[in-house]
């Protein structure tokens, strides 16, 4: 299976507080991955995990009524082996998580993180 069938056949959930980031970055992802459902917060996103169950969460740290850190623990509470990527502005150790599988920096290099995401995917099916 080549990255783009791998990708294609991946679902994913991102959260992103602001909005016009969200909507350029959520267009680029949902051209490549079979679903991907959005959340502009923590808790929304933390609710579209529960319900959806996705294979890979990307998702800010900062953001209000639940941080990125906030609700990647609950999400490892409840599934640890769904890979998460944080996407932040922020290069401070108060931003840093060993929760995620991978931190990229804003502004994002899609192609990074298209090869980040494939990579991870594969990585968490042979586990």
């Amino acid at each position: 299976m080549n990255n783009y069938e791998i990708l294609k056949s991946t679902t994913g959930l991102y959260v992103e507080d602001e909005e016009i980031v969200r909507e350029i970055l959520g267009m680029f992802l949902r051209r490549r991955f079979k679903e991907l459902h959005e959340a502009e917060n923590g808790l929304d996103g933390l609710e579209l995990f529960k319900k959806y169950n996705p294979d890979i969460v990307i998702t800010d740290i900062e953001m209000p009524i639940m941080n990125g850190l906030d609700m990647i623990k609950e999400i490892k509470e409840l599934d640890e082996s769904k890979p998460i990527i944080i996407i932040t502005a922020f290069k401070d150790e108060a931003h840093k998580s060993n929760l995620a599988d991978e931190i990229i920096h804003k502004p994002i290099n899609n192609r990074d993180l298209i090869e980040k995401i494939y990579n991870l995917i594969l990585k968490y099916q042979k586990r």
